[in-house]
C-alpha cells in the first residue's frame, strides 16, 4: 500500500517528494474505497431486506464520509513512519505513538464522525455534548476502526522495513562475497604470475648445465624447445583454466628438454591419458611444479637414475592425477624456497575449495603426489 521505507536521509526526502505522495495517496484511496463500497453494500442489502428504501449512492457516500478521519490517518502514518523509523521500532515507542494517537487524534475522529448526526438535529445542543452522549457501541466500533487502521498500517510498516533490512543485509552478503572473490582471484592471479619466472628460471638452468656440458648443439635443441615451452606458459597463464591435455603436451616438452640434461637417468613411464581425460579442464601449469618437484629434489641430488610416472584416471565425477618418482640416496637438499607443492595446494583449494585434494605420501624409496580434481569438461 505504500512505497519502500527508506533508510536514509536522502530516500527519506524521496518518500515525501509529490509523486511519492501521491501514491500513498491513491492507494489508500483505492482501499478504503473497497472498504466502503462492501460496508455501503452490506448495509443497503439489509436495509432492502427490511423493506426501507434507500439510495445506495446515499448509504455509499455515508460511509466514505465516516471513514475520512481513518483514510487521513493512514496516509498520514504512511508518510511520517519512515521518516522517524529509527526512533519508532520497539514495542514501546509503537504503544507510546498508539497512545498519543488515542488521546489526541481519536477525539477529533469521533467529533467528525458525530457532525451528521448533531447537525440532523438541529435543536441546539453543543457537538461536545452530543459526542459525549453518544452510546458506548458507537464509541467501542469507532475505536475498533481506529485501533485497527492502527495496527494494519503499523503492521505493514514494519514487514516493509524488515523487507529493506533483508534486502540490505543480502546486498552487504553479496558485496563482501564479491570483494572476497576479487580478492581470491587476484591471489590466484599472482601465484600463477610467480609460477612463470619460477619455471622459467629452472628451464633456462637445464640449459645451462647443458652448455656447461660442452653439448652446443644439444643446447641449441633445448634452446629452441624454451621458445615452445615459453609460448604456452605465457598464453596458459593468462587463463583460468586449460585443457589437461594442453597440460599434458607442456609436460612431455618439458620433460624432453629435461631428458637432454639427464640423459638416461630420467626414466619416464607417462599414461596416454585418451580423449576422454585430455578434455578434462584443471587450472594452468598444474602438472610442471608437480614434475619439477621429483626432479630438483631427487634426481638434482645424486648421480643415478630416477623412475618418474605419471598416471591419470577418470571416473564419474572426479579426475584423478599420480605422480610418482624414486627416491635414491640422496646429497644434501637443494637450496630454494619449495614453494612447488604448496602453491599448487593453495591454487586448487582457491579454485574447487574442499572439492579438490593434493596429498602426498613417502616412503625411504618413493614420494608420491596424488590430486583429485572435480571434472569440468571443456567443448
Amino acid at each position: 500500500m505504500s512505497p519502500a521505507i527508506p533508510t536514509d536521509p536522502e530516500t527519506s526526502a524521496a518518500q515525501t517528494a509529490p509523486g511519492s505522495v501521491l501514491r500513498v495517496v491513491l492507494a489508500n484511496g483505492l482501499v478504503w474505497g473497497v472498504i466502503c463500497s462492501l460496508g455501503a453494500a452490506g448495509d443497503y442489502r439489509d436495509g432492502a431486506r427490511l423493506g426501507h428504501a434507500a439510495n445506495f449512492l446515499r448509504v455509499w457516500g455515508a460511509w466514505l464520509n465516516a471513514h475520512v478521519p481513518l483514510f487521513v490517518l493512514s496516509v498520514a502514518l504512511m508518510l511520517v513512519l519512515p521518516r522517524i523509523q529509527d526512533r519508532c521500532l520497539g514495542g514501546r515507542a509503537i504503544a507510546s505513538l498508539y497512545g498519543a494517537l488515542a488521546l489526541l487524534y481519536f477525539p477529533l475522529h469521533m467529533i467528525y464522525t458525530a457532525v451528521p448526526g448533531w447537525l440532523a438535529r438541529g435543536d441546539g445542543q453543543s457537538l461536545i455534548g452530543y459526542v459525549l452522549q453518544r452510546d458506548n457501541f458507537t464509541w467501542f466500533l469507532e475505536f475498533a476502526w481506529f485501533s485497527g487502521t492502527y495496527a494494519v498500517v503499523m503492521a505493514i510498516h514494519i514487514w516493509r522495513l524488515g523487507q529493506q533490512r533483508a534486502a540490505e543485509l543480502q546486498a552487504a552478503r553479496e558485496a563482501n562475497l564479491a570483494l572476497e572473490l576479487a580478492l581470491e582471484r587476484q591471489r590466484l592471479h599472482g601465484m600463477r604470475q610467480q609460477l612463470e619466472p619460477h619455471f622459467i628460471f629452472n628451464a633456462l638452468n637445464s640449459i645451462s648445465a647443458l652448455v656447461r656440458s660442452n653439448e652446443q648443439p644439444v643446447a641449441l635443441e633445448g634452446i629452441a624447445s624454451l621458445s615452445t615451452l615459453l609460448r604456452y606458459a605465457l598464453k596458459a597463464s593468462a587463463q583460468d583454466a586449460v585443457c589437461l591435455g594442453e597440460e599434458i603436451a607442456f609436460c612431455h616438452d618439458y620433460l624432453d628438454l629435461q631428458q637432454m640434461r639427464y640423459g638416461t637417468r630420467l626414466q619416464l613411464t607417462f599414461d596416454d591419458p585418451g580423449p576422454a581425460i585430455e578434455r578434462v579442464e584443471c587450472p594452468p601449469l598444474l602438472l610442471q611444479p608437480l614434475i619439477e618437484n621429483a626432479l630438483r629434489h631427487d634426481l638434482d641430488r645424486h648421480t643415478g637414475p630416477t623412475q618418474l610416472t605419471l598416471q591419470f584416471h577418470l571416473d564419474s565425477t572426479r579426475l584423478k592425477i599420480r605422480v610418482w618418482n624414486s627416491l635414491a640416496q640422496r646429497g644434501p637438499a637443494n637450496a630454494g624456497l619449495g614453494l612447488g607443492l604448496a602453491h599448487a595446494r593453495e591454487r586448487l583449494a582457491l579454485m574447487y575449495g574442499s572439492r579438490a585434494v593434493l596429498a602426498t605420501h613417502e616412503t625411504p624409496s618413493s614420494f608420491e603426489v596424488r590430486v583429485e580434481l572435480p571434472i569440468s569438461i571443456s567443448e
